[in-house]
């Protein structure tokens, strides 16, 4: 079975993944979390953080978000999987890179995360803002390529951030943006082009903190998490 939710912020939003619901799943079972995870974050509490993770009874992938650290991240190797590369963070925890096609469960995913820090002026470089949170001309190529790869179809699309073409909607909706202010930030650009490229049935994100449907087609997660096979 396959699962997906939004940010889970290390420890601060990690309840959701207790429910009765999950706790009957195996390691052969998947969660996915759409960016901020946080399993990687804070170096003092990187083994706790993880070891609380992998207990869990099944494996949880992510795409990255903003609020993660990314030279823990990228310190691991990059592996194989599924068709497409990750970063095993532990054997129960796996990093789904940018730009990737995997098959699970007989389903295509294609995986794109990042985002903007809206609030990264009140952040210090290295040690709660990474540069790497922003997806670049490289990431968006590589996705290209393993695109052309299943002629531009797959099942689902999974995010951290959305396209720009949601964002009027998403900033209605979510008191983060409320709060703190919207950009259209080069993320967003590059999940428009996707967006238009791709034939996809179904795309989840997160980021914003809101529990809402786009369109039919476009999820955005955050307490929610549902069911995918």
């Amino acid at each position: 079975m396959i699962y997906v939710t939004g940010d889970t912020h290390g420890f601060g939003d990690f309840f959701k993944l207790l429910s009765p619901e999950l706790s009957v799943l195996t390691k052969k079972d998947y969660v996915i979390v759409c960016g901020d995870i946080g399993v990687l974050f804070e170096r003092k509490n990187a083994e706790h953080s993880k070891n609380l993770y992998s207990y869990l009874p099944f494996t949880v992938l992510f795409v990255d978000g903003n609020h993660e650290n990314f030279d823990m991240i990228n310190s691991y190797p990059v592996e194989d999987w599924n068709g497409g590369k990750i970063h095993k963070i532990t054997p129960s925890v796996y990093h789904l890179m940018r730009g990737q096609v995997f098959e699970i469960e007989n389903k295509k995913f294609f995986t794109f995360g990042g985002a903007l820090s809206v609030d990264k002026n009140r952040r210090k470089e290295g040690e709660s803002w990474w540069r790497a949170e922003m997806p670049d001309e490289n990431d968006y190529n590589i996705g290209l390529k393993n695109l052309a790869k299943v002629n531009f179809k797959v099942d689902y699309i999974l995010s951290h951030d959305c396209p720009t073409h949601l964002m009027d909607e998403v900033a209605f909706l979510s008191f983060k943006l409320i709060h703190e202010g919207t950009i259209i930030s080069k993320s967003n650009e590059y999940l428009e082009e996707f967006s238009k490229k791709v034939d996809f049935s179904h795309w989840y994100f997160a980021h914003y903190h809101i529990d809402s449907k786009f369109e039919d087609k476009y999820d955005c997660l955050f307490h929610t998490v549902k069911k995918l096979v």
